[in-house]
């Protein structure tokens, strides 16, 4: 997805076909999400794949954030930018359904921040990174119970840039995307979701106790 700080967290609307046989539109955006990728990955310090959820490791330009936990993300530092695979959430809804599809999205994110968390304690390529950063529009569902912290977006003008963003890849990628647009436009707002280091392993139960 273009931009920074994004989690593409669209639930699967409709069915696809078996075999994930993409409509003509669902296969030109996710050709033109794959160019796009191409420059996202050469302007990051490296893509980590974690299952359904994609990181690119770069650094954080704009205003410092503070976490609840204390932690300060001023710019230059390393966070890990959270994207979602539509492609494999567009394959789930055509093997088993909408509903189905956005409840097994939300385990397997869960299953990737684990093992995200897990990596933060092996893997030095995560071992400056000070937090983890996303965007999404379905705040109220798919990232229920992974304990992001959520905040508005940083500027109106972000967010709109943002919403026009997300609500383009909705009607793009999901069958009834155009209709579900039109339905509930008030409650498709973007909102940031940020995890320190230290919530994210506290979220997953990977904090380990203290020696005294």
């Amino acid at each position: 997805m273009i931009g920074s700080t994004r989690i593409e967290a669209t639930a699967p609307v409709g069915r696809a076909e078996a075999g994930a046989r993409f409509t003509v539109r669902q296969k030109a955006w996710l050709l033109w999400e794959r160019i796009v990728w191409i420059g996202m990955e050469w302007r990051s310090e490296g893509k980590l794949d974690y299952g359904i959820c994609k990181l690119l490791i770069k650094r954080h330009a704009g205003e410092p954030i503070v976490c609840a936990d204390g932690t300060r993300i001023e710019a230059g530092d390393r966070i890990g930018e959270l994207h979602l695979d539509n492609r494999r959430m567009l394959e789930l809804s055509g093997e088993v359904g909408a509903d189905r599809a956005a409840l097994k999205t939300a385990r397997l994110a869960r299953a990737s921040l684990r093992r995200i968390a897990e990596a933060m304690e092996s893997d030095p390529r995560l071992g400056r990174v000070k937090g983890l950063l996303g965007t999404t529009l379905l705040h109220r569902g798919l990232v229920h119970g992974l304990g992001f912290e959520l905040r508005p977006m940083p500027s109106r003008r972000m967010e709109r840039w943002t919403a026009a963003y997300l609500q383009t890849l909705l009607r793009f990628l999901h069958p009834a995307g155009s209709l579900r647009m039109r339905g509930g436009k008030a409650k498709l707002v973007p909102m940031r979701l940020i995890h320190s280091r230290q919530s994210l392993q506290r979220s997953m139960g990977g904090i380990k106790p203290a020696v005294s």
